[in-house]
């Protein structure tokens, strides 16, 4: 005979801690050792549930309680509590989605992910890079403000990377701090590069408008680039879903930093607007004195002022 029904033990995660498959009814449930499924659970009574055939002919479980049955959907299932214990039970017409796309299998990012030393060097190099460019920027600072300077940034990607942890242990019950830790690190050489490129583009051809522009599409696609990777890592189903989730993420904080900067230049703008008004200087505060008496009282003030100097 076939199986019938699975059994399955939920732990506090989702994911399945042990799984039966029941080819004879009926099938008990609980913490004695004659029950074809035993729980280990102290709120679970010695024989608290059972598995059988209902008089439709469907599967349906009885709690041994109140010996209610409930009906085992074939294409739902059922999931109930038995104790503190999360129970499921499945019968073999019950649909299961299709495979999630793997993004590690066969990719550079998966390459990369299944290489420690590959994300070590990540990390060291975008460290490296950082501290760098902050020795480069003023070689007056000393060593300690440098550091301090490497510190921030490392702390930065660590809460980034630990919120994109948590979210993947959510999803799909791995953390893979590590990888998250080295995407950021990966991408802080080429875009330093990329905008010391256009410093000395700037400096050469001036062209301030066309520079903030530039970097600000930059940063919105290196930003993109990075929540789409971060997305595959945690679980995301297609890539298609993760380049949206990156450029939905990207295009909405480029929009509010454009926002913020405008709101900088046109918030008190209306309320500093003064027309100027041009009235002629009045004959009062006009000097009436000749230009050379002027010169000659500015020459008595000096001989005066040399006189005073040569007196001891």
């Amino acid at each position: 005979m076939g199986t019938l029904v699975f059994v399955e033990v939920i732990g506090r995660q989702g994911h399945v801690l042990d799984r039966q498959a029941v080819d004879t009814l009926p099938c008990t449930i609980g913490r004695a050792y004659d029950n074809r499924v035993i729980l280990d659970d102290p709120f679970v009574e010695p024989h608290h549930a059972r598995v059988e055939q209902g008089a439709d002919g469907g599967i349906v479980l009885c709690d041994l309680g109140s010996d209610k049955p409930t009906p085992v959907d074939d294409k739902l299932g059922l999931d109930c509590m038995l104790g503190r214990t999360h129970v499921r039970l499945r019968t073999p017409h019950f649909h299961v989605p299709e495979a999630r796309v793997d993004p590690f299998h066969g990719s550079a990012l998966g390459r990369f992910a299944r290489s420690r030393r590959a994300m070590f060097a990540a990390l060291a190099v975008g460290m490296g890079t950082i501290a760098a460019e902050a020795h480069l920027d003023d070689y007056d600072t000393d060593l300690s403000s440098e550091w301090s300077r490497v510190l921030g940034v490392f702390m930065i990607m660590l809460v980034w990377a630990s919120i994109w942890a948590l979210v993947g242990r959510i999803r799909s019950h791995r953390n893979a701090m590590l990888i998250h830790m080295a995407l950021p690190a990966a991408l802080i050489l080429p875009l330093t590069l990329l905008g010391s490129a256009m410093q000395y583009a700037h400096s050469i051809h001036p062209m301030p408008g066309l520079l903030s522009v530039g970097q600000l599409t930059i940063a919105t696609c290196s930003l993109g680039l990075l929540v789409a990777t971060h997305s595959l890592v945690v679980g995301v189903p297609s890539g298609r879903r993760a380049a949206l989730t990156g450029v939905v993420t990207s295009v909405f904080l480029a929009g509010l930093v454009v926002a913020g900067q405008t709101a900088d230049r046109t918030e008190f703008s209306g309320h500093l607007e003064i027309d100027p008004v041009i009235r002629p200087v009045p004959p009062s505060l006009l000097s009436t004195e000749s230009p050379e008496a002027f010169l000659a009282r500015g020459e008595e003030l000096r001989e005066r002022l040399e006189q005073d100097l040569a007196d001891p």
